[in-house]
């Protein structure tokens, strides 16, 4: 009773607003992460692919830290949450089921995004494979030395 009324005296936030804090500023990370996979079109141009590749060591260690804050949010959330309000439980899962439906999203936009990547890689590999067969015939019938008085008739 006295952390509680501490808490209320010094303007603490308790943990259902720790909690909605915490699920608020997630969601709203992975509304931005969504955004910018969704930049990303299929074969448009690889400069868009750029930034993400960059930001990628990034976004890992941003979802570490969420992450490692979630950890001891739900632990605490497991303990106080009986006693709260049904209101504010069904607000705080309200919340967390749009960060679920957020995630679902991403993981589609990441397949998209590197189904995209396959397709132009088989696209690259069919371009390379054609090259290298014309270089090979361009090798094979490329005339001789000049200085060969048969160079041009060599391999007819």
């Amino acid at each position: 009773m006295a952390g509680l009324l501490n808490m209320l005296l010094h303007g603490i936030p308790g943990p259902a607003e720790r909690v909605r804090d915490f699920l608020t500023r997630q969601n709203a990370w992975f509304e931005t992460v969504l955004a910018e996979l969704k930049r990303i079109q299929s074969g448009e141009d690889d400069a868009e692919l750029l930034p993400l590749i960059e930001s990628h060591s990034v976004l890992l260690e941003e979802r570490a830290r969420y992450e490692g804050e979630f950890t001891e949010l739900a632990a605490e959330w497991r303990r106080v949450s009986e006693g709260l309000p049904a209101k504010t439980r069904a607000e705080i899962r309200a919340l967390a089921q749009r960060g679920e439906a957020l995630i679902e999203e991403i993981r589609a936009e990441y397949e998209r995004a590197i189904g995209a990547l396959g397709d132009q890689a088989r696209s690259v590999k069919g371009v390379i494979e054609a090259l290298t067969k014309e270089r090979n015939l361009l090798r094979r019938y490329a005339p001789g030395q000049s200085g060969d008085a048969l160079f041009i008739d060599r391999k007819a």
